[in-house]
């Protein structure tokens, strides 16, 4: 999956998300009986001052829809250090290569 935040919208706004891209690829995914599509990942990595665990998650509507959260966590004792959505459209901020 291709994500571009830039064209997400920050949820509940019209305000732009951040100018991030990214790739990742999940090991599995879950269909919930709303009929949404749920995965996520996780992973370390380094921040201004300190290591931190990074998790994604994502749950695709029917319409094309994908509500995109980012959390950050302290790595040392899983505090939520910053905790952001936005709203994504597939095609337009998320593309998928199976």
């Amino acid at each position: 999956m291709l994500v571009d935040l830039s064209a997400c919208q920050v949820h509940g706004t019209n305000a732009a998300g951040p100018p991030i891209k990214a790739s990742m690829r999940f090991d599995g995914y879950m269909i919930q009986p709303d009929g949404t599509i749920a995965f996520a990942t996780t992973h370390f990595t380094v921040g201004p001052d300190k290591a931190v665990r990074e998790f994604l998650s994502f749950r695709v509507h029917a319409n094309g829809r994908i509500e995109a959260r980012t959390m950050i966590l302290d790595a040392v004792n899983d505090a939520v250090l910053k905790d952001t959505a936005f709203d994504c459209e597939i095609g337009k901020g998320a593309i998928f290569h199976w």
